[in-house]
């Protein structure tokens, strides 16, 4: 009978952990606190083997003075890295959790303006996430944090089951995000898979030298190709690409596929490693087709709204949103918040934004009023 995958937690309350770990996965504690000696054995031998390795970020209850000792979970990651560089073993995913949601309150994140964030680090992980030089973030309280804990675990397994040992090649990673390979825009998608700079590592040879292995996989898809707007569309945006409100776009995406162009919409749907990390994403390419498939609707019956009662019968669209006068919306903290005109919106380009994503668009009164926004735009957009 086969080991159970290994969780490995550094934290000094084993039962603040325990309950959150899923059925099916062993857990290994090891308390920062314990003896250097004790405490470099169990790591020697536990952290190869682990799946997953959860991070406490606080270490003491009161400051020490600086030293080369780690101070809290974050320092210590740099010394993980060391470690793995150093023996050329490549590490599990590491997920930085914590009890306290604003830990990280002062922290500049990788993506946005150089503020510190001010407040919870939730929905704000993927943004906080590389300035800490780990895969992910999660508060131990949350009510999905278990559930979390699978997605993550299953992923980096499925991840690594698919990878193996010699390097990521782009056709491997293509499998590895379950793209559908007998749909029109199959091919499509591997160019677009291409265009959103993937951590392709294997050589000529077949070989790779990565001391990040699979979870440099996981990290592209925690901090880049999930979060962003590229490759992957969130609701919002693929209601924005197909021209109708997210509130329509969300009740037809869980229809019954009762219509070919519904059945393409399903086809679309991401469904590869962490699917529901950040919310349901569609990939780009299967979009783009269904829009295509809805301008043949809209030639034939003659109106938009006419085109989609062919693709979607019986159904009672509110107002439409056509993606050439409409944009998405993001507040200030780049998070996307509904569709709204182009005429009062302004196109911002964030430090950090990934080139490969769609630039975000942002209400151009609240841009204008902030000094802070107004260095993200072009000036010729404000006047």
């Amino acid at each position: 009978m086969s080991k159970p995958p290994l969780i490995l937690a550094i934290d000094d309350d084993e039962n603040e952990v325990r309950p959150k770990i899923p059925d099916g996965y062993a857990l290994e504690v090891v308390d920062p606190k314990s003896d250097r000696e004790v405490f470099a054995q169990l790591m020697s031998k536990l952290v190869g083997e682990a799946c997953l390795i959860l991070l406490d970020q606080k270490f003491h209850d009161t400051p020490i003075s600086i030293s080369l000792d780690a101070q809290d979970g974050s320092s210590f990651v740099s010394h993980l890295r060391s470690w793995s560089r150093f023996n050329k073993q490549p590490l599990a995913p590491i997920i930085m959790f914590t009890n306290d949601v604003e830990v990280f309150a002062n922290e500049v994140p990788a993506v946005g303006p150089a503020l510190p964030v001010e407040g919870s680090f939730v929905n704000r992980e993927h943004r906080l996430a590389p300035a800490l030089d780990v895969e992910w973030i999660l508060f131990k309280n949350d009510e999905r944090a278990t559930q979390r804990l699978a997605n993550l675990a299953e992923a980096f397994q499925e991840i690594r089951d698919g990878v193996g040992n010699d390097g990521a090649s782009l056709d491997e990673i293509l499998q590895i995000l379950n793209a559908p390979t007998d749909c029109v825009w199959s091919e499509q998608a591997g160019e677009e898979l291409q265009n959103a700079r993937p951590p392709v590592d294997q050589t000529e040879e077949g070989t790779s030298q990565s001391a990040r292995g699979a979870s440099q996989i996981m990290r592209w898809l925690c901090h880049k190709a999930l979060p962003y707007p590229g490759v992957f569309l969130s609701d919002f945006y693929a209601a924005w690409a197909l021209g109708i409100s997210a509130e329509d776009f969300r009740k037809i995406a869980d229809l019954a596929p009762s219509t070919d162009w519904l059945a393409e919409l399903k086809r679309a749907k991401y469904t590869g490693p962490l699917e529901s990390l950040m919310g349901r994403r569609w990939w780009r390419p299967g979009i783009d087709q269904l829009v295509w498939l809805l301008d043949e609707a809209t030639a034939k019956s003659g109106t938009r709204l006419e085109g989609l009662g062919l693709a979607v019968p019986g159904f009672q669209f509110g107002e439409l949103k056509p993606s050439s006068s409409h944009v998405v919306i993001c507040d200030e903290d780049l998070l996307e918040s509904e569709i709204g005109t182009i005429e009062e919106a302004i196109q911002v380009h964030p430090p950090g934004w990934p080139a490969e994503a769609l630039e975000p668009w942002m209400l151009k009164a609240e841009v204008k009023a902030d000094p802070v926004l107004t260095a993200m735009a072009d000036p010729n957009d404000l006047v």
